[in-house]
């Protein structure tokens, strides 16, 4: 009845692989659990149609491999750094407790030898992560439970191993300090090559040779089953050296990419359930009739693991302040015995450790362990899964949506790679590719070429399994149709290549077409010249110029640049004025975000290129810079010579511009935005005069406006009058009009305020002002006068609430700051 055939037992397996877990469904039990038992139903103890021998031990080893490689891959270094403590203390605790029960168990209750009973107890402290599937599915990569337990096995696993080293040494020869010493040193000599060597390799790989899907997804594989190789040569068990290339790939690989969607689909898909088919099989059902000496140990083996991993869960939980479910996740997590285990078994078998029993118990142990462990995870998974569900505190539109605009075959991989980054996994939208095909004559040739690019895009988005809504349009005017296509679609976000970079100028066409998307759309907008791909880079320079942490939409931007870094594991380092890091410093990060920060202050904004230079390492280093659209509040004319000079200056790293949106997400869920002084002191400015005015012409008003700080009829009056008639205006809002500027005569800011009944209208737009401010500054002092405007901002964003203004301008023409 066995199969020998290997295509017919290949195809055997595919079944069993595609039926076992849909039927065990169908029982309420987890598909693992379906996978072991078919192994012990058509293993060698079974019906014996198939033997854990030849190609399908291959499948099996690279299959326990591929559980510890993505358990590594899955952790997020910054997430697990910020909660290294618990990692620490579940891993003493799930190692320690067992080690002692283990050990004082077999020498009381079987008088086993000290090496046998040390060696058996180090079984019951290793376990194997094979309910992990289970966790990616959930969505609970990250919870604090799942990282904890996660990092505690790579430390209990690595101690239960090296016991293993130790006590067949102890057990065979005399145990002495050159083996300790030795062992030491190759163990610091794995780790060293796989987190400082490995990814160097990876990062030059994918840096140098641009690979295609296929070149990337085998030269992980090739990286990965090397540094295992490596493991076995330090004197540790493969599982080790498969843990740490995870781990030292994911700062490369990000979360959201095609590459690590191939990566988890290969892996749960294949040659993790030939692993779970082959743990099943070693399952001699014939040894729980073979006599009471093998009950004992076995039911002792059984019952001592999970009392200990039970215990180690416990007391983690009531000394960390875990919640029951989450105990009870980490005891399904860390339950399971397979890996380590069998290589303990084997060896101390080969070497006379242990006897028949011990390894028919050890069988008997797996079988109970590999069931219980994935019910629990199971179970008590989704109960945290449940309850980490967020609920949304408002209505967003289009939840979200991100397009990309093409127009290069060459970008669209990489500008797709930037939208999947912002895009949040558990959103249910797709993603937009767009490309606007210019009518005219070569039409058909256009349309080709946009088809060819907007293929790539597409097939780049499916392959990392998100869903994709392709836009093609046929327009005069590009940026007119990509304004048509953002607001037909309900667009949140536009993601689109930078024009390159000609004659030390951008080409005038192009750059038209960003002056009147960004000008003129409300989305925000990310301005992409990538030199890579973003998961290559390892630090993220987010450059703030003063009064943009007062614009609506720069919450939401600044949260989009935190996910795209969260999503390619990339360190953020916020630049700017010492006002605005101190604001910036004060916005908690959104629940769940993993995105590692740091702060650094600048004399000047201006300076920002300067001070990059000091700061930039290499081609890894990626720099944001974050301003606002024209004629909004915070923009001023030298952002576009600064976007200039950073393209310029660093023409091999990635270089991103990000717009905030003309709203943000509190205003829509009807938090109001404020942007509040950083001192707190709303008085320190010598006026904040409000007067109701009722003038027919601007200069009118603005008479009435000055009047209530100087004497109408003097010099001083009409000399500002005249230099605020020369001003274009700031719209702070469709209704509410900034003027603004600097006098010698005063020595401290004034702000007024007037308020006319019917509105006054300004020349040459098409608004009517119901409320205009003035600012007036001292001269040289850019400092005071910025925090003037803030106050600006917050008087006006109270006004427009508590009057019920709402709207935006659309034709800012202001000269900023």
């Amino acid at each position: 009845m066995e199969i020998r055939s290997p295509i017919l037992m290949f195809s055997f397996m595919m079944f069993v692989i595609l039926f076992a877990p849909l039927i065990f469904a169908r029982l309420r039990m987890p598909g693992i659990v379906g996978l072991i038992i078919a192994g012990i139903a058509i293993g060698p103890y079974g019906l014996g149609m198939l033997r854990p021998e030849g190609a399908f031990k291959l499948f099996s080893s690279v299959g326990l491999l591929y559980i510890m490689f993505l358990a590594g891959l899955e952790i997020n270094l910054h997430e697990f750094s910020r909660q290294k403590k618990f990692s620490l203390v579940f891993g003493f605790l799930t190692f320690f407790i067992p080690m002692l029960v283990g050990t004082f168990g077999a020498r009381g209750l079987f008088s086993f030898s000290w090496p046998c009973s040390v060696l058996l107890a180090s079984m019951f402290a290793s376990h194997t992560l094979i309910p992990f599937p289970i966790i990616s599915r959930l969505g609970l990569n990250r919870q604090r439970a799942v990282v904890a337990t996660v990092g505690g096995t790579i430390i209990t696993d690595t101690a239960a191993l090296l016991v293993l080293a130790i006590t067949v040494e102890w057990f065979t020869t005399n145990l002495t300090a050159v083996f300790m010493a030795r062992q030491i040193f190759f163990l610091a000599v794995l780790v060293w090559f796989a987190l400082w060597v490995l990814p160097r390799i990876a990062y030059l790989f994918f840096r140098i040779f641009p690979p295609d899907g296929s070149a990337e997804f085998l030269s992980v594989l090739a990286l990965v089953f090397l540094t295992s190789h490596f493991s076995r040569l330090a004197g540790v068990e493969p599982i080790i050296g498969a843990f740490f290339a995870g781990l030292a790939l994911s700062r490369i690989i990000a979360e959201k990419s095609p590459l690590m969607n191939r990566l988890e689909f290969v892996g749960n898909t294949l040659f993790i359930p030939f692993f779970l088919v082959s743990v099943g099989m070693l399952v001699d059902l014939r040894v729980l009739v073979s006599g009471w000496d093998v009950w004992k140990v076995a039911l002792f083996m059984v019952a001592a693991v999970m009392f200990c991993k039970y215990a180690a869960a416990a007391v983690f939980e009531r000394a960390m302040k875990f919640t029951a479910d989450e105990r009870n996740l980490m005891f399904g997590l860390s339950v399971n015995q397979a890996a380590a285990t069998l290589a303990a078994v084997i060896v101390g078998l080969r070497v006379g450790i242990f006897n028949e029993a011990i390894l028919n118990g050890t069988i008997l142990m797996i079988l109970v362990t590999c069931v219980v462990g994935p019910w629990f995870t199971e179970r008590y998974g989704r109960n945290i899964a449940r309850t980490h569900i967020k609920k949304p505190d408002h209505v967003h539109r289009g939840d979200k949506r991100i397009m990309v605009a093409l127009g290069r075959d060459e970008s669209a991989k990489k500008l797709t790679d930037v939208a999947l980054s912002l895009r949040d996994k558990s959103s249910q939208e797709p993603l937009f590719p767009l490309v606007i095909v210019q009518d005219g004559l070569g039409l058909d040739r256009r349309i080709a070429f946009g088809e060819k690019v907007l293929s790539e895009s597409v097939a780049y988005a499916v392959s990392a399994s998100v869903p994709v809504s392709p836009i093609s349009r046929i327009d005069v005017n590009v940026s007119g149709g990509i304004m048509h296509a953002l607001k037909e679609w309900h667009i949140d976000t536009l993601v689109m290549g930078a024009a390159p970079i000609s004659g030390g100028g951008l080409r005038s066409a192009l750059f038209s077409v960003y002056d009147k998307i960004c000008d003129e759309s409300d989305q925000m907008v990310f301005m992409c010249r990538m030199d890579h791909s973003p998961n290559m880079d390892k630090n993220l320079f987010v450059l703030v110029p003063p009064m943009l942490e007062c614009q609506p939409g720069f919450r939401r931007a600044l949260q989009a640049v935190k996910s795209m870094a969260a999503g390619n594991k990339i360190r953020i380092h916020v630049m700017g004025m010492s006002d605005t890091v101190r604001h910036i410093e004060g916005i908690p990060s959104e629940k769940g975000s993993t995105a590692e920060i740091s702060f650094s202050a600048v004399e000047h904004w201006k300076d920002f290129p300067t001070h990059l230079k000091n700061r930039i390492s290499g081609e890894t280093d990626a720099v944001v810079l974050m301003a606002a659209k024209k004629g909004r509040m915070a923009w001023h004319p030298y952002l576009k010579h600064l976007y200039h000079s950073l393209r310029e200056g660093f023409p091999k790293n990635n270089v991103i511009l990000v717009h905030p949106a003309d709203s943000d997400y509190l205003e829509e869920a009807g938090r109001p935005f404020v942007c509040e002084p950083e001192t707190g002191d709303t008085g320190s400015f010598r006026a904040r005069s409000m007067v109701e005015v009722k003038g027919s012409s601007l200069e009118e008003v603005v008479k009435e406006i000055l009047a209530t700080q100087f004497p109408p009829d003097s010099r001083t009056s009409a000399a500002m009058v005249k230099q605020l008639m020369a001003l274009d205006p700031v719209w702070l809002s469709s209704e509410i009009a900034l003027l603004h500027t600097h006098s010698a005569v005063l020595d401290e800011p004034v702000i007024l305020l007037g308020v006319h009944p019917h509105g006054v209208g300004f020349p040459g737009s098409g608004h009517k002002a119901r409320a205009v401010f003035v600012l007036i500054s001292p001269k040289d002092s850019t400092s005071v006068h910025l925090q003037a405007l803030t106050e600006v901002a917050r008087m006006a964003h109270g006004l427009q609430v508590q009057n019920g203004w709402h709207g935006s301008a659309t034709e800012e023409t202001g000269p900023g700051t």
